[in-house]
Order: structure tokens, then C-alpha cells, then sequence
């Protein structure tokens, strides 16, 4: 048993040494991946609204078996009604932001109301995790330097997107949200994907293994931030 390990070792070894290359097979799934090139390029997939029964579980199992990292901004109301599943995108090592309780229009609220939604998502997931985040998104795009001045004044970091291929439309099919990811995104960008849509889990196996290939590799958000600010 020992001599066939190390010829294993040694296998392994002659073929880094002549491919420069490793093979990285996905966890549950029989695919290998062989990597020609490192990777050069960071790119930060996000994930807006939920958490929703099944959908969520679904896309946690996807990022696990392709072995990548992302955030979630998530729903307040939500993430009070089911507590569970919040906690799960955290033990799955993925990050968390607010986008809002009642996933409202932010540019039609007084600063109190504002205040209301972003602190009552923040103690929500706060209670479900034990993660005191800062990070916001707003809903729908709707978003003015006033909002983002005052959001700025109570601590929280608004993130916004590069990438957006409206996965949330009924009538985008997951052909259409692949190819456009695929197509429109560059070094250091942030894709914006959503929770509950059948479309999203059947594109999101593909738009990883095409940015793969393009040598992309998966961040979350503070990640990304930090290398932008040491840059």
C-alpha cells in the first residue's frame, strides 16, 4: 500500500512539473477540470432576494460542488420566516448583506424608514448567523446620492453591480442569462443573480465553468474589495 502511494505521488508530481497544471474534480459530480493556466482574473457572483425554500438549498449544493464562494444579499422578512436557511448560506463559508426588509424602493423612503429597514435586516440575519454585516444592496437598482449619502452616515458599504442579466425576468431563459454573463463580464466585476429562479440554477453551472476557462476565479465581496484597495 505504501509503494503504490508514493508512486501515486510521484505520478502526480511528473505531471505538474510537465503541465504546470492540476486537476481539480468537483465535489459530487464526476467532472474534472483540468487547469492549463492559473487564474489572472477576479470576478464576484451575488445573489439578490430569499432566502427561498428549495431554491436556496439547490444553489448552496451547486456553488459546494464547483467549489466556489459568493454573497448573498438577502431579505429581511425572509430571513426572519426562515432562519435556517440563512444560517446555511453562512456554514456553507458564503457572505451576507441586507437588501432591505420589505424589499422596497429606498428612494421613496423618509430617513427613518430607511433607518427601519436596514437595521432590522441587519439584527435578522445578525440573530440568525451571529454575523453583524454592513453590506447593502438596493432593491431593484433604485438607489440616489441622497439614500446612499445617508446609508453611507449609518456604517453600511452599498454594493452595487457590473453585470446584470435580469435573471429575474420571467422571460429570460438560462441560455440567455449564460451567454450574457459570459459575454459582458471583466477583470474584477460583480455579477448580479438571484435567488428563486429555475433559470439561475441552470445557467449557474455553466457561466463558472466558462469563466473558468476564461481564467476567472471566484471572490466574494470584501474579497474583492480588498484586493481593489490594495491595488
Amino acid at each position: 500500500m505504501l509503494i503504490i502511494r508514493r508512486y501515486e505521488i510521484i505520478l502526480v508530481i511528473i505531471i505538474f512539473i510537465l503541465t504546470g497544471s492540476l486537476v481539480i474534480v468537483s465535489k459530487g459530480t464526476e467532472n474534472m477540470h483540468y487547469l492549463n493556466h492559473r487564474y489572472p482574473y477576479c470576478v464576484a457572483l451575488t445573489f439578490d432576494d430569499g432566502p427561498y425554500p428549495e431554491y436556496t438549498e439547490k444553489l448552496l449544493d451547486i456553488l459546494e460542488n464547483e467549489n466556489v464562494r459568493a454573497t448573498f444579499f438577502v431579505i429581511g422578512r425572509h430571513v426572519e420566516k426562515y432562519p435556517n436557511l440563512t444560517k446555511l448560506i453562512t456554514e456553507k463559508k458564503h457572505e451576507i448583506g441586507g437588501h432591505t426588509y420589505t424589499h422596497k424602493n429606498i428612494t421613496h423612503l423618509e430617513n427613518f424608514d430607511l433607518f427601519s429597514e436596514l437595521e432590522n435586516t441587519r439584527m435578522a440575519i445578525q440573530k440568525a448567523t451571529g454575523i453583524n454585516t454592513y453590506l447593502f444592496r438596493p432593491p431593484g437598482g433604485q438607489f440616489n446620492y441622497k439614500v446612499t449619502n445617508f446609508i453611507s452616515q449609518l456604517g453600511y458599504k452599498t454594493v452595487l453591480w457590473d453585470v446584470l442579466p435580469k435573471d429575474h425576468e420571467p422571460s429570460k431563459t438560462s441560455k440567455e442569462i449564460t451567454k450574457f454573463v459570459i459575454e459582458n463580464t471583466k477583470p474584477d466585476d460583480i455579477v448580479l443573480l438571484h435567488l428563486g429562479r429555475e433559470p439561475t440554477l441552470e445557467a449557474l453551472p455553466e457561466i463558472i465553468w466558462q469563466l473558468r476557462l476564461k481564467g476567472y476565479r471566484f471572490v466574494t465581496i470584501s474579497e474583492l474589495l480588498a484586493k481593489q484597495k490594495n491595488n
